[in-house]
């Protein structure tokens, strides 16, 4: 009986023993949790603007905060192109704090030239605005009374009024009827009076301050020459350099356009087969559609009879096709890449590099 006594006496207290020790054990890992909560150390997040200007939530963490994206700044006329770690703006682009991330953090906000916009296809592309070049048709009427008299007896040319630059030619083309944006019937042989805008020039890379840029608009027609497609010796090159140059941007313009061989050039077939900037299909793509300006309809564009593509020309590349020696590269209306005739009259999309400090 004693013994019995005894050992029921220590069952209780081996209960009791073991029952202190769950509650213990669940006490202990709940004031762990409690301790972490209470010793996190937060860390804060310097964000260095220059010059633009925004709203950021996430201006602290801890070692626990999940991983997050790092805000992104504006500042007019530019195009936020990351953050960095250092003033210098030198290394990595950081764009997110990883969670498990310690200390203090400052970066500094670095743009680029240019803004973001959604083109008439709704696709995002970053723009600058360079140069000029006749491109919509002028409809009023005492501005075209004014010019009349102003280029009395003379066929073609450029017209100042009130430091606005305009200029006179004649509406030529060999296809069917077409008309400009404002929907008004082109007259061939007809005289037209075209407002000079600045051109907008896709940017399609930036390195050390060097803009690659393509023109959003086809701006021209010309033939990429009568009877060859070797670009180098090309009338389309020749009127690109010269013509178009000169008729395109001013002295201080000029100073910042780089050149080697060429200072405006076309892409090449490559280029444009570049899933970077549009497409890797030689196929229909809405990344190499382009809208041609009034000026180009009036100098014989070629438009697409089906309306999905009625605002949408053809341009050249300045590829030439393998063995064929009249054969040169261009876009079709639907964006699709193919081969034409070098004496056709393609449309003209231009390109050139500028240097920004």
């Amino acid at each position: 009986m004693k013994k019995r006594i005894i050992k029921i006496f220590f069952s209780f207290l081996l209960i009791v023993f073991l029952t202190s020790c769950f509650n213990s054990g669940s006490s202990l890992d709940s004031s762990i949790k409690i301790s972490s909560n209470k010793n996190l150390i937060i860390y804060k997040i310097n964000y260095h603007l220059n010059g633009g200007t925004g709203f950021f939530i996430n201006n602290s963490y801890n070692e626990e905060t999940p991983t997050f994206d790092l805000p992104i700044p504006s500042k007019e006329g530019y195009v936020f192109n990351g953050w960095y770690d250092n003033e210098l703006l030198k290394g990595e682009i950081i764009r997110k704090i990883y969670q498990g991330s310690s200390g203090d953090k400052d970066f500094w906000a670095k743009y680029d030239y240019g803004v973001e916009e959604v083109n008439e296809f709704g696709l995002v592309y970053a723009y600058l605005y360079y140069g000029s070049f006749p491109q919509t048709v002028v409809t009023d009427t005492s501005i075209i009374k004014k010019l009349n008299n102003l280029s009395l007896g003379k066929e073609e040319g450029i017209y100042l009024i009130k430091n606005q630059q305009y200029f006179k030619t004649r509406a030529t083309f060999k296809t069917e009827e077409r008309k400009f944006h404002n929907g008004n019937t082109i007259e061939n042989e007809e005289t037209y009076y075209f407002l000079f805008e600045p051109i907008k020039w896709r940017i399609l890379k930036i390195e050390a301050g060097k803009y690659q840029v393509l023109s959003e608009y086809i701006l021209n027609t010309k033939r990429i020459d009568a009877n060859s497609n070797n670009y180098l010796e090309s009338e389309i090159r020749d009127y690109l350099n010269n013509d178009f140059y000169e008729t395109s941007f001013n002295e201080e313009e000029k100073e910042k356009i780089l050149s080697s061989s060429d200072k405006v050039s076309l892409l090449s077939l490559n280029d444009y087969l570049d899933e970077n900037n549009f497409s890797s299909t030689y196929g229909s793509t809405k990344e190499r559609y382009a809208i041609s300006t009034d000026y180009a309809r009036a100098k014989g564009i070629l438009l697409h009879s089906n309306e999905t593509y009625e605002d949408v020309g053809i341009y050249w590349t300045r590829s030439e096709a393998i063995n064929e020696p009249y054969l040169a590269t261009y876009c079709i209306n639907d964006g699709a890449v193919n081969y034409a005739f070098v004496g056709f009259e393609g449309g003209v999309r231009p390109s050139l590099m500028i240097e920004y400090e």
